[in-house]
């Protein structure tokens, strides 16, 4: 765990539970956003998996949206604008993270200058 802490936290991540619905650690960041919606479509597009189900943005209150797609949690808080993405700490290699991480961080750059 502490070569994928050093390996992503360059780009802002952490290792813990923060906000997750188990104890298990997981990779997370937390984004500040004006239009969360629009991030959590952008991921939605760029994470989908043909061969997976269920990956839909889902209401859980008022306020909280949920989405899961290849493996990736993403809960978008829109009374206080925050977008919390979780990869859980299940990947082979500390280089699929950093490459997961990427990913996300573009999608997300992409989706904010909208």
């Amino acid at each position: 765990m502490p070569n994928i802490e050093r390996a992503v936290s360059s780009h802002g991540w952490r290792i813990g539970s923060e906000r997750g619905y188990d104890e298990s650690p997981h990779v997370f960041k937390i984004y500040k956003v004006r239009d969360g919606h629009a991030v959590l479509e952008a991921l939605q597009d760029r994470l989908y998996a043909s061969e997976e189900r269920g990956c839909r943005i889902r209401r859980e209150s008022q306020t909280l949206y949920y989405m899961c797609c290849d493996g990736v949690r993403c809960r978008l808080n829109e009374g206080k604008k925050e977008v919390v993405v979780e990869i859980p700490c299940d990947l082979e290699s500390v280089q699929a993270y950093v490459q997961k991480v990427k990913e996300i961080e573009e999608t997300v750059k992409k989706a904010g200058k909208k």
